[in-house]
This record gives structure tokens, C-alpha cells and sequence, in this order.
């Protein structure tokens, strides 16, 4: 998701899609494809998804920065 939450909502809704067109190919009886291969879609397509990903994400930019209040009482 880039720490972004509608990044995020995206990426669970297409792993839960993927998910559910699994779901219909083993009860449609899909004897073309073994069902291992056909178990093995939603994880094949997170890969593929965040593999063409891995090289554009940023982490913001005060990561690991210690945050200190303005006050400065303690």
C-alpha cells in the first residue's frame, strides 16, 4: 500500500478476488489444470503484484526520527 490505506484496501481486495475465483474453479471442476496449480493463483498474483512494486516504494520520511514536542518541559 506505500502506507496508504487505500493502497492497501486495493491489495486485499485483489488477493480476496483472487481468492473467490479460486474458490469457483475447484467447484466448477476445472480438470484442465490440476488443483494444485489452481490453489496456487492468489499467491502466484501477490508476487507478481508485489514484486513489480518492491523497487518504488519509499518509507515517509521522518522514519525512525525520535519526535520531540515544541514545549520542550521535559
Amino acid at each position: 500500500g506505500n502506507w496508504m490505506p487505500f493502497g492497501a484496501m486495493g491489495a486485499s481486495l485483489l488477493f480476496g478476488y483472487t481468492q473467490a475465483l479460486q474458490n469457483e474453479l475447484l467447484l466448477a471442476g476445472v480438470t484442465t489444470v490440476p488443483r494444485q496449480f489452481v490453489s496456487m493463483i492468489p499467491y502466484i498474483v501477490t508476487i507478481v503484484a508485489v514484486s513489480g512494486f518492491v523497487g518504488r516504494v519509499r518509507p515517509p520520511a521522518a522514519e525512525g526520527k525520535v519526535y520531540e514536542t515544541e514545549g520542550g518541559s521535559e
